[in-house]
């Protein structure tokens, strides 16, 4: 009956702790064909099944595991001992009906190497995220992280923290478009909504600046992008013009539109004309309040700190804040 699959939750798997410092040379094989302690034949100079995961030469510090069940080998021939259960919880390429189902069972234990399309590094990298720690994992470089993103992509994974991981580096590129483009080559949403989100923070069109990562990305796609910005962009302006609150010398409620000349309102508008209304200067208690200072009601800056002002700027925020979440 088929083993069923959990997906990856997040958790940390209580796992036996890795092998990371090398391990000693076994001692010379004697000669000839012999019984082993296993009950198994051995041809000369060949360990048994049951010693062969013991006897890999290991890098100082790759993770590797003594009780593993199969043994994933990199480009460079470095050998690393997993379980094979814990690799087809977060992919279907290891499946028990893939290429890397265990053969019937047979005397002894089940240690069988794979050779991975995987330099040792990178393969490293992976394990320690799909078997995650208090430390997790950190990712230092673009080229990096997209290798991870290539392997994940290539051996089927999907892993939470290799999600969390991503978008943690690339929220943290300078530029927004170059991490947009490799998260949506890749298929991370969360990265690529977070980066969407600086694109649409500042004013800035990189056309003198344009990342070579947008060639991996459709002209489609960069183009949705671009009208998402000018709808958000247009969405936040309009919240803006609507912000509103009462004062005693005006006699009204003022409503924000730049043809009413009110005094705080024609100030603040002139303030942030040239502003993206999604910057922090844009709708900043000291913008208002220089705006009430230098229009002609000396009324307009007692009115600031009324209740009715503090929420008028509190939900003008929220609305702005809203429409950054909306980002798809």
């Amino acid at each position: 009956m088929p083993k069923s699959r959990m997906r990856h939750s997040g958790l940390a798997i209580a796992l036996p702790p890795p092998i990371s410092v090398p391990i000693p040379e076994p001692p010379p094989m004697s000669s000839g064909t012999a019984s082993n302690s296993d009950g198994f034949t051995t041809e000369p100079n060949t360990p048994s099944p049951a010693q062969s995961l013991a006897l890999l030469p290991k890098p100082q510090g790759i993770l590797s595991f003594p009780d593993g069940d199969l043994i994933l080998q990199s480009n460079e021939g470095d050998d690393f001992g997993v379980h094979l259960d814990v690799l087809q919880s977060v992919s279907s390429y290891f499946d028990e009906d893939g290429e890397f189902a265990k053969p019937p069972q047979s005397p002894g234990p089940d240690i069988h190497t794979r050779r991975i399309n995987l330099s040792t590094g990178t393969l490293d990298l992976l394990l320690r995220f799909l078997y995650p720690s208090r430390h997790p994992p950190s990712i230092d470089s673009t080229e990096r992280a997209i290798t991870l993103m290539q392997a994940a992509a290539d051996l089927k994974i999907e892993c939470s923290w290799i999600d969390k991981g991503i978008t943690s580096y690339l929220s943290s590129v300078p530029h927004p478009l170059r991490a947009w483009a490799i998260a949506t080559r890749f298929g991370y949403k969360a990265a690529r909504r977070e980066a969407a989100r600086r694109f649409f923070e500042t004013n800035e069109d990189f056309y003198d600046d344009v990342p070579v990562e947008l060639e991996h990305v459709s002209a489609k796609q960069f183009m949705e992008l671009q009208r998402a910005k000018a709808r958000a962009v247009a969405m936040a302006r309009d919240a803006i013009n609507k912000v509103e609150w009462g004062c005693d010398g005006c006699w009204q409620s003022w409503n924000v539109n730049l043809n009413d000349g009110r005094p705080w309102k024609s100030q603040f508008l002139r303030r942030v004309s040239e502003l993206n209304p999604f910057a922090y200067d844009a709708t900043s208690e000291v913008t208002f309040e220089l705006s009430m200072v230098r229009g002609e009601c000396g009324h307009c800056p007692k009115s600031f700190v009324s209740e009715e002002a503090k929420d008028a700027r509190r939900i003008l925020r929220a609305q702005l804040d809203e429409i950054l979440r909306n980002i798809k």
